[in-house]
């Protein structure tokens, strides 16, 4: 019989080899179990785990500094190949021995549903493990069977099937358990006079929100403590909880060390373990026995869906970090061939998590407080916007160039638009409101300026945050195809996708995604129904004056007016760059000013690039921040009357892109804008089929090009490829029948050489 007294060794080595032990002589090795032996091991594993994982408002051996030796010995008790894992998964198998849990340590939702019996609306972590609790008391308006059975039926569920519980087996209870860990929130050293709570598995508080105002569930009343797990063994054992009087994680028990963050234990290792062995992605295409979907369904539901922080509040940096874990390492699988591939396990898992994930990062980033770390939403957004970097960490300065779209990630963009424009949207709106001020270039005297400022970030933070979202959207012919896809966008929300049918490829966005996703513009149709999904759901989600959405004219620099949160961006730049060149700004440090300066420039230069925004309408001087700071003219202002009268045709001063003031110079009749001289740019240039080509040539040449590529990039991958290779090969030059019949000659004239030689 296992000895709840071993828990108060202060040798983690000694507890884990006295736990392996029982476990392998009297569960693992032997073919009849006896109830002798695995009862008190049943009552035991509860108070056991919180001496491992601790619970809200005590510290396990995971948050305490140990040795590294005692940090390998919990490592490979919880390995799934250790005893103590392989005991779980055998007493799995017998349902007489598990764990009720509290309606208590559940969410508030999640405790609706129960109580009114709707358990076809419960996640997946619930669904199948539910079952009707027995009262001992009868309900004060219970329903006759008779009446009930003979009245009119009704969709409102009664008491008969209302008080339901969940019930998990013994793996599921310990998976459960370890997954729940990281949505506490972080331990504080307690004062030395107030005692440690010795009470036993609490209530789970969601979300992990480090400010405890935010989370009042947080807080533990010792006086009427409430249990987490209900042991549901036997008749006799059935209503037993884990009170506090039977606990025995009592404080004297807690090993020796000071309160660590979990970050640094051996719970990363054992997740990732966990995640490789019971997420099989790429090395089996079925989940274990047993186990099946739980786990997965237990990260999804405990760290993406119920995931919340309350507007101006923060995560912990716990929950925030194996949120990141668990994304990275699906995203680290190929997610091209996912997507290719919608009868395979990784797609089953991509599926659950998509949506569920885009939910979680939308309301972070909405209700996120401005700090520096909101650097993590960023960074969490990036990992799965960008899956052709398979999970990289991402970093401010990237010098490799990425090229999704030629490698063929463009099926996967289709399937995740709202990742491309409303989180970044959203994402541009945070980004509109930096400052990039820097009280340290400042005098004393202006100190009172800047003290009151409500922004809390700093313009190192800030810029960190904005090149995250600039090397995702820098990748090469990336905003190209999201300009097609918003493009496509406004012609459903116009209702104009039925009329534009039949016109050529140029002028069909639609075609034009097909032909860059599928290499053929037959599959246009498929590609309007994945589109109509996506405005369908952003009508939903943005959708203002009666459920109507529009493009905000992110990416397609003809969608006008362009992003009102993009050019505030740009704008927000341009006035930290002015205060940093003004010639009366007394800096208190000038070689620091003229660094951040360079910085400024250079970002938005990238972000003007990037999304091709042109001309300086939406520069607007920030004269209360300014004061006496004059902008540098951006072009000379002489002579102005006669470059109006110059200037007759639109289009030529920007290669091609309309300026603000030619636009409205159009509608006046002052400007004349023609297709003849306004040269085709972009994706839109690759599909125009010239005078001189062959249509049908042209469009065998795109296809043999993008294969053509593939193959050129595997042979010769762009980092070590000498500089005087082209980036890319082309087959257009034969599109034009008059290079054919030279090839042709020419290579008539080297034969006939080639044989009068020799």
């Amino acid at each position: 019989m296992i000895n709840p007294s071993i828990l108060q060794e202060r040798s983690i080595v000694v507890i884990c080899e006295h736990v392996t032990n029982y476990c392998e002589q009297y569960i693992n090795s032997v073919t009849s179990l006896s109830p002798q032996y695995i009862r008190p091991f049943h009552s035991f594993l509860p108070n056991f785990l919180v001496h491992i994982f601790g619970s809200p408002t005590t510290r396990g051996w995971i948050q305490t500094e140990i040795q590294p030796a005692q940090e390998e010995t919990v490592r490979n008790f919880l390995s799934v190949n250790s005893s103590f894992f392989q005991a779980l998964l055998k007493l799995s198998f017998y349902p007489e021995y598990s764990y009720v849990l509290v309606q208590e340590s559940l969410p508030t939702d999640i405790r609706q549903i129960l109580s009114t019996g709707a358990i076809h609306l419960l996640p997946p972590v619930y669904k199948d493990f539910t079952y009707i609790g027995t009262s001992t008391t009868a309900p004060a308006n219970s329903l006759d069977i008779k009446t009930a059975a003979t009245r009119q039926s009704t969709l409102i569920s009664s008491n008969i099937g209302g008080n339901r519980r969940i019930k998990f087996n013994m793996l599921q209870f310990y998976l459960y358990y370890f997954v729940s860990v990281p949505t506490w929130p972080p331990l504080t050293p307690p004062p030395p006079s107030q005692p440690t709570l010795t009470g036993s598995l609490t209530t789970f508080a969601k979300g992990g929100t480090a400010s405890t105002t935010a989370m009042p569930t947080t807080l533990t009343n010792n006086s009427k403590a409430f249990s987490y797990g209900t042991i549901s063994s036997s008749p006799s054992t059935a209503t037993s909880t884990l009170s506090t009087n039977e606990s025995n994680t009592n404080s004297s028990y807690l090993i020796p060390g000071r309160l660590r963050t979990m970050i640094y234990s051996v719970y990363d290792t054992v997740l990732e373990e966990y995640l490789m062995q019971l997420i099989p992605i790429g090395t089996s295409n079925a989940f274990p026995n047993i186990v099946n979907t739980f786990f997965l369904d237990a990260c999804i539901e405990l760290w993406i869906r119920t995931t919340w922080v309350s507007s101006g509040q923060r995560l912990s940096a716990e929950i925030v970090h194996y949120i990141s874990t668990f994304v990275k390492y699906v995203v680290r699988h190929n997610l091209k061939e996912c997507v290719l591939n919608d009868k395979s396990l990784f797609y089953q898992i991509y599926s659950m998590l998509k949506n569920e994930l885009y939910m979680l990062i939308s309301r972070l980033a909405i209700n996120w407080c401005k700090q520096d770390d909101y650097l993590q939403v960023v960074e969490l957004w990036s990992i799965w916007a960008a899956p052709w970097k398979f999970g990289a960490a991402p970093r401010s300065l990237e010098k490799r160039e990425y090229t999704p779209i030629l490698h063929g990630w463009a099926p996967f963009i289709l399937e995740n638009v709202l990742y491309y424009t409303s989180l970044v949207d959203i994402f541009l709106q945070r980004t509109s409101t930096f400052s990039y001020k820097d009280s340290s270039l400042q005098q004393p005297q202006q100190q009172t300026y800047t003290s009151t400022y409500s922004d809390g970030g700093s313009i190192r933070g800030q810029l960190r945050i904005l090149y995250r979202i600039i090397n995702v959207m820098k990748a090469h012919e990336l905003v190209d195809f999201l300009a097609s896809i918003e493009k496509g966008l406004e012609r459903i929300q116009t209702g104009s996708a039925s009329i534009i049918a039949g016109l050529p490829l140029s002028s069909n966005p639609f075609k034009r995604l097909s032909v860059t996703s599928y290499g053929s513009d037959k599959f246009d149709i498929v590609i309007e129904e994945k589109l109509r999904k996506a405005h369908d759901l952003l009508v939903l989600l943005e959708g203002r004056g009666g459920g109507v959405w529009k493009p905000k004219g992110l990416y397609a620099d003809d969608i006008q007016p362009r992003s009102e949160a993009l050019l505030k961006t740009l704008n927000s730049i341009y006035n930290a760059m002015l205060m940093r060149e003004g010639k009366n700004l007394n800096n208190a440090n000038p070689q620091k000013a003229a660094e951040q300066l360079s910085q400024l420039k250079e970002a938005y230069q990238l972000l003007a690039a990037i999304f091709k925004v042109t001309g300086t309408s939406h520069l607007v001087s920030n004269t209360t921040s300014t004061a006496n700071v004059q902008p540098k003219p951006t072009s000379s202002t002489t002579g102005a009357n006669k470059i109006d009268y110059k200037q007759k045709l639109a289009g030529l001063t920007q290669g091609g892109m309309l300026t603000k003031e030619e636009i409205e110079l159009i509608r006046q009749g002052k400007m004349v804008c023609a297709q003849d001289n306004v040269p085709t740019i972009g994706t839109r240039s690759q599909y125009v089929v010239r005078s001189y080509e062959v249509a049908i040539l042209v469009r065998w040449s795109l296809l043999i090009d993008r294969k053509l590529n593939n193959y050129y990039q595997n042979l010769l991958p762009e980092d070590t490829r000498p500089k005087f290779l082209p980036k890319q090969l082309t087959t257009r030059l034969f599109a034009n029948p008059v290079n054919s019949v030279y090839i042709l000659v020419l290579s008539y004239i080297i034969w006939k050489t080639i044989k009068f030689i020799f």
